[in-house]
């Protein structure tokens, strides 16, 4: 096998010049080595099987190529395979077997692993270059068969060594393929890895074993699978690739009518979808579900969204109108600020008079009346009447200085009034012993107290401090004199009898220890009686009434 590698160069431009070319464009290109040409025309009849044989197979593999090959040398056979091909959006590369070939024993695995990435990268480059949109699946190979016959240990000796065991290429197959394919798959979108390792092991009746070569049963020889092997290998591409189905993509925007420079989310609601690609003038801008952006530019945004899965892509597209709003050059994130700056707080339009702003209120556009502001409360435009402002209450002169209550001139002594010179004893007060109805100390209680008018001076005594002396109530403190109610603050005098004070006695209007005698009327005698004595005996009874009556 390391001979036929002396000649690939000719050989290969002799194969891709030979190659058959479908009748029609195909969808799916299979390229690479003797597995990609073995394997063509058998993933045609399992696409055909799958219900999928409106898509065409083109073969363009090469027996005994190498990734490097392609890579470094044939490095124009990829775009051939696209030129003829305008309408592929498959292609599956089988490359990388040979290349371990060629490199082992002289390099280990990791090196020859090393080597396989950096020229299947460049495959792929050229490929993408071409036509970002292509969808590639690599499988790598199943295991090989170097036990089935003698030949064949004699060919594992020439191609892996004299000590070489079948569990040896089988490890090798795995680390220095199959592991690149997937850190590869990993780092492109469109680009899968579907290891089919022990397919044909199960296809036989088998399990995976990654121990045991493939079933003799299957193989063309000691590394190539026969039809039947192939078979078996292409149904499970297409089950693994194709058959998971075609994903649908669901854009949407919020809103999708925005100011210049406002945010917009776009979200996909795709399904039997793995991942996505947001597009924004044919650049990829985002790959989540929901995307946030600013759009900018009077018109219409148009997005698109690509929904994929390992074997199919859909499209849906999403368009935003972007009016010119006014935003007073500031962007203010999708909420518009109705014609007034961003700057923090606005003014609303009010002046300040020419008067400085403290910083604590604004003035709100109302005079100061011409007095500076104390940076307490403002002057509201209210004159200050010539007082200078204290910063408590404005001097509006209705209301006094002190605040407290206005003393309407008279000094303020702290005690209660003495209410024309009478001392105050803490009770009530029994207006100096004088009755009560109609006078005190024999002066008309309406008008004067001892004489001196009530209703507008307090006779020049000192003010207490506790109620002002407002010329309108007394200087009591209890209750006015009104000349209404009396001052005892008990009972008003009715003005026929003046109280004592003294509880009426319990037997008054009875007659104690009186006992009428003679013959007077018996109130139960129906005999006229008379006596002498009877009219004596009223006058008694009259004589006592006057005897009590002075008593009261």
């Amino acid at each position: 096998m390391r001979a036929i590698q002396l000649y690939m160069p000719l050989v290969g431009l002799l194969a891709v010049s030979a190659a058959a070319t479908p009748a029609e464009a195909a969808e799916v290109i299979a390229f690479g080595d003797a597995w990609a040409s073995g394997g063509a025309p058998r993933l045609q009849a399992a696409l055909t099987t799958a219900g999928l044989a409106g898509l065409v197979v083109d073969d363009r593999g090469t027996a005994g190529a190498t990734a490097e090959y392609y890579a470094t040398v044939a490095t124009g056979t990829v775009a051939q395979a696209l030129a003829a091909n305008p309408d592929a959006q498959w292609m599956w590369i089988s490359v990388g077997f040979d290349d371990l070939v060629n490199r082992y024993p002289g390099e280990d695995v990791l090196q020859v692993g090393a080597a396989n990435d950096a020229n299947l990268r460049a495959v792929l480059a050229q490929a993408f270059a071409l036509r970002p949109d292509l969808r590639v699946v690599m499988f790598g190979y199943d295991y090989t068969n170097y036990e089935q016959s003698a030949a064949c240990l004699i060919q594992l000796a020439s191609d892996f060594g004299v000590t070489a065991t079948q569990l040896e290429v089988n490890t090798f197959t795995v680390g220095a393929i199959g592991a690149v394919m997937q850190g590869i798959a990993d780092d492109f979108p469109n680009v899968t890895y579907l290891p089919l390792y022990g397919t044909l092991q199960v296809a036989a009746g088998g399990t995976a074993d990654p121990t045991q070569p493939s079933p003799a049963t299957l193989m063309a020889d000691c590394t190539t699978p026969n039809t039947a092997g192939f078979d078996a290998l292409m149904a499970a591409l297409v089950t693994g690739y194709w058959g998971q189905g075609q994903p649908t993509a669901v854009a949407t925007a919020n809103p999708t009518t925005i100011c210049d420079g406002d945010l917009v989310t776009f979200t996909s609601l795709s399904t039997n979808n793995e991942g996505q690609l947001w597009r924004l003038g044919g650049v990829v801008t985002s790959t989540q579900a929901t995307w946030v952006v600013a759009l900018t530019g009077v018109g219409t945004a148009t997005v698109n969204l690509e929904a994929y899965n390992r074997a199919y892509t859909d499209t849906a597209t999403v368009t935003v109108t972007i009016n010119a709003c006014l935003d007073a050059g500031v962007p203010d994130a999708g909420f518009p600020d109705a014609g007034f700056p961003d700057a923090g707080f606005p003014d609303a339009g009010f002046p300040d008079a020419g008067f400085p702003d403290t910083g604590v209120f604004p003035d709100a556009g109302f005079p100061d009346a011409g007095f500076p502001d104390t940076g307490i409360l403002p002057d509201a435009g209210f004159p200050d009447a010539g007082f200078p402002d204290t910063g408590i209450l404005p001097d509006t002169g209705v209301l006094p200085d002190t605040g407290i209550l206005p003393d309407a001139g008279f000094p303020d002594t702290g005690v209660l009034p003495d209410d024309a010179g009478f001392p105050d004893t803490g009770v009530l007060p029994d207006d100096a012993g004088f009755p009560d109805a109609e006078v005190d100390a024999g002066f008309p209680d309406a008008e004067v107290d001892a004489g001196f008018p009530d209703a507008e001076v307090d006779a020049g005594f000192p003010d207490t401090g506790i109620l002002p002396d407002t010329g309108v109530l007394p200087d009591t403190g209890v209750l006015p004199d009104t000349g209404v109610l009396p001052d005892t603050g008990v009972l008003p005098d009715s003005g026929v009898t003046p109280d004592s004070g003294v509880a009426p006695d319990a037997q008054a209007g009875v007659f104690n220890d009186i006992t009428i005698t003679g013959d007077g009327c018996a109130c139960d005698s129906t005999t006229d009686h008379t006596s002498d004595r009877a009219p004596w005996a009223a006058l008694g009874v009259l004589g006592l009434l006057a005897v009590r009556r002075r008593r009261r």
